[in-house]
């Protein structure tokens, strides 16, 4: 409900805030290492955080009482989700290995195992049927939720993987890379649809345009890019794709929003955002 704000950090705490007056709420501590990766619950009552002590915690947003130490990883845990009803959890860890927890029990269900480098990002479809995982051996991988089978391994880029996504109808999926470009793919098939280039430094982040139909990204070269998500074409030449976000680089929530405003969403913010553009080039 963007009431709270869910922090972690090196002196391995997770800290909840108010958001209208800045008030911690809870401080969580009990991990031994540092906090890699935080998550709400999708009903907003838990909070569950990853570390470099190679575990899991699962906390109650309300009391901060531990509920679930989850144990199994050998490595840092890099990546942490809940499926979209909340039953299960996933992790991704440097051990290379995803697992997927009950979150009621803490249980383990299931190891998923073929990558061959530290697992970067992970994901579920909305459905949760399916699970997305990207890895600094460069592939993507599509697994079943349920019998943890291996759907489709993705290969073509040349970097870690930065970022997945699926797209809003889940026919495709969307990958950005420390090689600097992005890549379509069909989620049926595994099929390469489109390899996006123009980008001249890491794509740190993605994501489609509620219809699906265009694409953003954001890079370490300080841009943003606007694409057609069919060919390919980059969008906005004299706009959005190009805007320099200085001093700071490129962040996804904010970016990605204002972008798809100016690309047509919202009028009065098209011409807000000519303006800060002028503004930030002079």
């Amino acid at each position: 409900d963007g009431k709270k704000i869910l922090s972690g950090s090196l002196d391995k705490t997770v800290r909840l805030w108010d958001t209208d007056s800045g008030q911690l709420l809870h401080k969580f501590e009990g991990h031994t290492g540092a906090i890699l990766a935080i998550a709400f619950s999708p009903d907003g009552k838990k909070i569950l955080s990853g570390s470099e002590d190679k575990t899991l915690r699962l906390w109650d947003i309300d009391s901060g009482q531990l509920l679930h130490t989850l144990e199994g990883h050998t490595n840092n845990v890099s990546g942490i989700a809940f499926s979209p009803d909340g039953k299960e959890i996933l992790s991704g860890s440097r051990d290379k290995t995803l697992r997927l927890w009950d979150t009621d029990s803490g249980q383990l269900l299931h190891k998923f195992e073929g990558h061959t480098n530290y697992v970067s990002e992970i994901a579920f479809s909305s459905d949760g049927k399916q699970i997305l995982s990207g890895s600094i051996d460069k592939t993507l991988r599509l697994w079943d939720t349920d019998s943890g089978q291996l759907l489709h391994k993705f290969e073509g880029h040349t970097g870690t993987i930065s970022e997945i996504a699926f797209s809003p109808d889940e026919k495709q999926i969307l990958s950005g890379s420390l090689d600097n470009t992005l890549r379509l793919w069909d989620t049926d098939s595994g099929q390469l649809l489109y390899t996006f280039e123009g980008h001249t430094d890491d794509v740190k982040a993605i994501a489609f345009s509620p219809d699906g139909k265009k694409i953003l990204s954001g890079s370490n070269d300080k841009t943003v890019q606007l694409w057609r998500g069919l060919d390919g074409e980059s969008l906005l030449k004299e706009g959005c794709d190009r805007l320099q976000f200085h001093p700071d680089l490129v962040k996804h929530d904010q970016a990605a929003e204002a972008c798809l405003k100016y690309a047509g969403w919202d009028d009065k913010v098209k011409a807000e955002f000519r303006d800060r553009q002028r503004l930030s080039r002079e």
